[in-house]
């Protein structure tokens, strides 16, 4: 059974949080084997990395073979320069750039070619969000969860995605929103629901990814196929070229650590 997180509004403003709480495959749609491609570019010292796999019927057994003959490669735009940073393979499937890669409104473009095919993707990276201090909320007797707020620019459309951490254990919940109701106000989210609860002494870390519409696209029609239980899903939308499958994002994180009262 799917359970809904709690969804709060924080002195009147709305940052919708919405979960589901089981794992979900990509390869939704029962069709012919397709390139599942999920590259990031993130800020905070990390490298870029594309993972590659091959996609199966969603009835079927989740084996997904990694894909190791690609040739990845993503190019920087930061204004009128160019920089083209070819990824190496760290394991079987998996791509990294040699040195940190990511820089706040510079715009990231992935190309893999594989097999005769070329699929591209590109992704302007958004700023940094401040958090303030993460506090704790007693939202039924004997019932604590994590909460924080942030501020929303204001005059433009933003995207986010929170992932959370109890005792170093990431919840595996789909958290996302956007501002359309929040525009240039404090969004404040407290992460409600069964599984959720947190006790005394837990050590919390809460991240914020500031992302782009595509990649909110994708993780939203991720969690209507998880929400709606069809039969035979849709793929979740996607930004990559050449009818792949999966999502190409550069994006920024901001993270906050506190323990349990």
């Amino acid at each position: 059974m799917i359970m809904k997180k709690i969804l709060l509004l924080l002195s009147g403003l709305a940052f919708l949080l919405s979960a589901c709480e089981k794992e979900v495959d990509i390869d939704l749609d029962a069709s012919d084997q397709k390139i599942v491609i999920m590259g990031t570019v993130t800020n905070n010292d990390f490298q870029a990395q594309v993972k590659i796999n091959r996609s199966v019927p969603f009835d079927e057994p989740s084996t997904y073979p990694n894909v190791t003959n690609a040739v990845v490669q993503i190019t920087e735009k930061i204004g009128d320069v160019e920089n083209i940073i070819s990824l190496i393979q760290t394991e079987p499937g998996l791509y990294k750039s040699e040195n940190p890669l990511g820089q706040p409104g510079a715009t990231y473009t992935l190309r893999v070619e594989l097999e005769g095919q070329v699929y591209e993707a590109s992704s302007t990276m958004p700023d940094v969000v401040t958090l303030s201090p993460i506090y704790f909320d007693e939202l039924f007797p004997g019932s604590i969860f994590a909460a924080i707020n942030f501020q929303d620019v204001g005059g433009r459309k933003d995207f986010y995605k929170a992932n959370l951490y109890i005792d170093g254990e990431k919840k595996p919940d789909i958290f996302i929103t956007d501002d359309t109701f929040t525009d240039g106000m404090l969004n404040g989210a407290i992460f409600g629901g069964p599984d959720l609860a947190v006790e005394s002494g837990d050590m919390v870390m809460i991240e914020i990814d500031h992302i782009d519409e595509a990649n909110y696209n994708y993780w939203f029609t991720m969690l209507q196929n998880v929400s709606e239980s069809t039969a035979a899903p849709a793929n979740p939308e996607t930004n990559l070229s050449n009818d792949a499958l999966g999502y190409f994002c550069a994006y920024t994180r901001s993270v906050a650590e506190a323990m349990a009262p």
